[in-house]
């Protein structure tokens, strides 16, 4: 009996997830989005969000920064071949990757994120 090698079944797999992502959600352009709270946001440093439609721990942290109205772009590394580079730049392994200013985190919890965030908004001494 022969047996399928693991990465092609794992790439498979992948790729169907991907095509009922797709058939499931309206296609959209893939380009970078601001949250649309962000022009009442005061924030100084700029967070990115690079992550997936899908992905539940990206939304907890895009429903983060919406709930604290902190301005961010969101980016998806599957509809968009340029945050897919930049993903791929910052070492990302896995989603969200977030950037904090100069920080990267690879995934989301509140309390490094806001450690991330009071490190990049305290005053330079």
């Amino acid at each position: 009996m022969r047996h399928t090698p693991l990465p092609k079944l794992a790439i498979l797999m992948l790729a169907g997830c991907c095509l009922l992502i797709t058939a499931c959600k309206p296609e959209q352009d893939g380009a970078a989005k601001v949250a649309p709270h962000a022009s009442t946001a005061t924030t100084k440093v700029a967070v990115q969000i690079y992550g997936t439609e899908w992905c539940g721990h990206c939304q907890h942290a895009r429903e983060y920064m919406a709930e604290h109205k902190i301005a961010f772009s969101d980016h998806d590394v599957e509809k968009d071949p340029a945050a897919q580079e930049k993903f791929r730049e910052l070492d990302g392994r896995g989603v969200p990757l977030i950037i904090v200013g100069d920080q990267v985190l690879h995934g989301f919890s509140e309390e490094s994120f806001e450690q991330a965030w009071q490190n990049q908004n305290s005053p330079s001494t």
